[in-house]
């Protein structure tokens, strides 16, 4: 099922870890968006298995800056 989309007042940075347990190295997602954190999510997801990954963990968001114009 697709997550609901709802938009935010703001954009926003999401950061995720993804990693294989048999490997040795762990991948960095972001993603911006002001469509909310399951858009973000399920795109993180959807890249880490593409990667082969099974593992993800939310790390965090922060608040994008506009710049003044």
């Amino acid at each position: 099922m697709y997550p609901e989309v709802r938009k935010n007042k703001f954009t926003w940075t999401y950061r995720f870890l993804y990693w294989n347990s048999d490997k040795p190295e762990v991948n960095l997602y972001t993603i911006d968006t002001d469509k909310g954190f399951q858009v973000a999510e399920s795109a993180a997801w959807g890249n880490a298995t593409f990667d082969g990954c099974r593992n993800m963990k939310y790390i965090g968001k922060n608040k994008m800056e506009v710049e003044n114009g």
